[in-house]
């Protein structure tokens, strides 16, 4: 059992892909070239969530998950470390 506390994962509304968001000197920002706060999805070629990271002001804070090609869940990252 996975017990996540701390997280604000409620406060992050905002959703970001590759053709959303880009990288800019290790800060992930919109289109207007503003750091990101939300959670960020990257898709396979086949539409498949393979990541999903959340972001606050444009750097990596709180959840990462990584998916298999079945959708399951391989990898989860929380704050420094890996479960």
């Amino acid at each position: 059992m996975l017990f996540l506390t701390g997280c604000h994962v409620g406060q992050l509304t905002t959703l970001y892909t590759d053709k959303t968001s880009y990288d800019e000197n290790g800060i992930k920002v919109d289109a207007n070239h503003h750091p990101i706060t939300g959670v960020y999805h990257k898709y396979s070629d086949t539409m498949r969530l393979k990541e999903e990271i959340h972001y606050v002001d444009g750097k990596m804070s709180g959840l990462y998950l990584a998916y298999n090609k079945k959708g399951k869940i391989i990898y989860i990252f929380v704050e420094n470390a890996w479960l």
